[in-house]
């Protein structure tokens, strides 16, 4: 994302919580990320398609 305070367009590396929700699943934490291309990846998992060409897909840490 970008910090709207930093005073630049550029993109920024700041950590940003991610909820999920699955019923039957509570307080489960897949820790942090290296980059949200994981989010993609793992929607990606979880509908059966193709994985983007960046990220991993943390699906199994969600259900395991």
């Amino acid at each position: 994302g970008n910090d709207p305070t930093i005073g630049h367009s550029n993109h920024t590396r700041e950590r940003v919580p991610l909820l999920i929700h699955s019923p039957g699943i509570y307080g489960k934490n897949i820790g942090e990320r290296k980059t949200m291309a994981d989010v993609g990846a793992t929607v990606a998992a979880y509908f059966g398609v193709d994985s983007p060409q960046n990220g991993k897909s943390f699906l199994s840490e969600i259900f395991e």
